[in-house]
Parts: structure tokens; sequence; C-alpha cells
């Protein structure tokens, strides 16, 4: 029996991720919307791996009052095609549509089933805990092969509080996704190079890291308010070989290999950056009127 257009849709989220704990949340706060949370229940207990118990139980909570009408699978991407399968299984012929929550898989990652629509939603987000109000003006990325489930898809975010969603097809995910993971990461992992260049001075970490805070805050939003490339400062925009010859013998003093590569990485992205912007002809002009 599928779902009635008179009634709020239901959705049970398969998974304990923050990311499904949040939506969990959001829907739980919103019992009067379009879209009411009818269960989240453990993909592990599902799928048996703690007990036979537990796993009637998870069954007992998703069949309950009819079953869903949506089924969100917030488990970790190995684990996402054997859940999905447990769960439509068990669900039964009330789910009109299936949604996997990994940015950088396809919806055709799920199972085929006649009258089911397949979707990827992926919140631009990084989610420390679980919390509603992280899902509050942030974008997300919808795919789809299905036209009606990227109509379903961006009705759905948006009720979640999205200020925007984005289209993309299956194939662009990876790449998307990559995007993103240099986004997110990138910022980290250059804070952790510095991180030992402060213990190898011998400076405070927390009192260094308050001291360059406003430089990286300036750098990021400069960055982020125009291209990326306008934004670069420093001797290796400015093509400085002195002082970029004297950071890297310092670098090499530290004998930390992977800080020396990533300096040496950083160095040639930065020209090539620089190149490709005209920014390394811009600091050039500004030095000669000096």
């Amino acid at each position: 029996m599928k779902s009635s257009p008179n009634r709020a849709t239901r959705i049970s989220i398969i998974g304990k991720s923050r990311a499904g704990g949040s939506i969990a949340s959001a829907l739980r706060a919103n019992k009067n919307g379009a879209f009411v949370l009818h269960s989240q229940i453990s993909a592990h207990a599902l799928l048996g791996l703690r007990s036979e118990r537990d796993a009637a139980a998870a069954r007992q909570v998703l069949r309950r009052n009819g079953g869903p009408d949506v089924l969100i699978i917030a488990t970790n991407d190995d684990s996402i095609d054997a859940t999905a399968r447990e769960a439509l299984r068990v669900a039964g012929n009330t789910v009109v549509r299936i949604i996997q929550l990994a940015g950088s898989r396809p919806s055709t990652l799920l199972p085929a089933v006649e009258g089911v629509a397949r979707l990827t939603l992926h919140p631009i987000q990084t989610f420390p805990r679980i919390n509603a109000s992280q899902l509050t003006g942030i974008t997300w990325t919808v795919a789809s092969d299905e036209p009606s489930a990227i109509v379903w898809g961006k009705r759905f975010v948006k009720a979640l509080g999205a200020k925007r969603p984005i289209v993309l097809t299956n194939e662009q995910l990876p790449l998307y996704h990559a995007m993103l993971s240099l986004s997110a990461n990138g910022i980290a992992i250059l804070l952790g190079a510095a991180e030992a260049i402060m213990r190898g001075l011998g400076l405070n970490e927390r009192e260094m890291k308050l001291a360059i805070q406003p430089l990286m805050e300036r750098s990021l939003a400069n960055a982020l308010a125009r291209p990326a490339g306008d934004a670069l400062t420093g001797p290796i925009a400015r093509g400085d070989s002195k002082t970029i010859a004297s950071h890297k013998h310092a670098i090499a003093a530290l004998d930390q290999p992977a800080i020396a590569a990533l300096y040496d990485a950083l160095e040639r992205s930065t020209r090539e950056l620089t190149v490709a912007n005209g920014t390394s002809a811009k600091h050039n002009k500004l030095l000669r009127k000096r």
C-alpha cells in the first residue's frame, strides 16, 4: 500500500550516523510538517550483526504503523547496499523512495525496485555532533536518474532548512566529493603541518593557534570572496626565491619529510594558480612602482 498524498510523508532513517541523527532531530521537531519521522533504527541491529533479538526488534519498529514511505540509509559507504536491501525487504511495499547520504556514491548504488525512486542527498556540512541546527542554511546536493526524485529531494531538503539545493548527475559525484574533501580537510592538514613547526620552534601550540587565527580567517574570507588566485600572498606568490629557499632550508632541518613534501606541493600549486590568474604579473607590476 503506497502513501496517500493527503498525509505527511513518513520517513525512516536506517543508521546512527551524526548526519542521519541530525535529520531525525529536525523531523522530530517538525511534527506538523509535510515530512515526519516514522523511525530511526540501527543498521547493525537490522542486519543482525548484534543479536537476533535486536534484529527482530528493529524489524518490528520498521513495520509499525503500516511502515514508512521513505527510507534514508545513513550508514558508512560499505554498508549502504546491504542495509538498503534488508530495509526494503522488511519495510515491504509502503516504500516509494529510498535515499542514501554518501556524497561520492550514485543513487544507482541503491537496489532497483519497481515503484521505488532512488536518490542521493548529500549535505555540504560537517557534523561534529547530532544537532538539527547544523542543517539550517546549508546547501545540499541532489542526484538521481529520475526527474521526479530530484523534484522531491529539493522539496525535502528545503523543509529541513536548506539554503538551496544543487543538482548534479550521478557521474559528477566523485569529482564533486573530491572538491569537498579538499575544501574541508585541506585547512586541517595545513594547520597540522603548522602545529608540527610550532613544536619544532618550542612554541606553545594553543597560544600560536590563537595568534594565527586572524591570519587564517582573513585569508579564508579573502579566498571565498574572490577568485582564490587573487587572494594569494607571500613569497611564493611574489616569486621571492631567496625567502622560499630559506623556508625550505629551515623545514629540512626539522627532519619531517611529509612537511617538506607538503611545502613543495604548495609551492607548485601556488605558482600554477598565480600564473593562471595573472597574480605574478600583478605583484611584479606593484614592485616596479615602489
